[in-house]
């Protein structure tokens, strides 16, 4: 039986205005939840009353402890160098490796990159981009278009918090 997370009935009030009211969910483990909306809607309280950064004035949280939640803030933060190099940023030192030795890693950890590049849609050149261990030459990733940025970010999150 798979575990899931719920949320009954959350209200948060600040200064005498409702950020979020009544938010009841139930999430299956190994669901991808996207929180959308306008600005002003209640996805960030959201996040944070999952947090527990801020705590429910009404309603409650079941989250078990072995599921964990994966959090992906809205600017890409890239760093000089290759499409890879920007997606297993992290994954080394998660690994207690040298943050530089990303081209040591595992076939496993790289494969499980990869697909997740594949499941995120990425263009065919960004995935050859991804894939192309070998390259040495940097792209300048601030030139990328925003949308291609985005999804190395969003798939740097996915492999270094599987």
């Amino acid at each position: 039986r798979k575990s899931r997370c719920s949320f009954g009935d959350l209200s948060k009030v600040s200064t005498n205005q409702s950020l979020v009211n009544n938010f009841s969910r139930k999430i299956q483990q190994g669901s991808l939840v996207a929180f959308t909306g306008p600005y002003g809607s209640g996805k960030s309280t959201i996040l944070k009353l999952i947090g527990e950064v801020y705590m429910p004035q009404l309603g409650q949280i079941s989250i078990p402890s072995h599921l964990r939640i994966l959090h992906v803030s809205a600017e890409s933060m890239l760093w000089p160098g290759t499409v890879a190099e920007n997606i297993f940023f992290g994954v080394c030192a998660s690994l207690g490796r040298p943050t530089d030795s990303y081209a040591q890693l595992d076939r496993k950890t790289l494969e499980r990159g990869w697909h997740v590049c594949r499941v995120l849609n990425f263009p065919s050149h960004l995935q050859e981009l991804a894939e192309d261990m070998e390259t040495t030459k940097e792209i300048e990733v601030q030139t990328l278009p925003a949308s291609h940025r985005k999804l190395i970010h969003l798939a740097r999150a996915f492999i270094s918090n599987p």
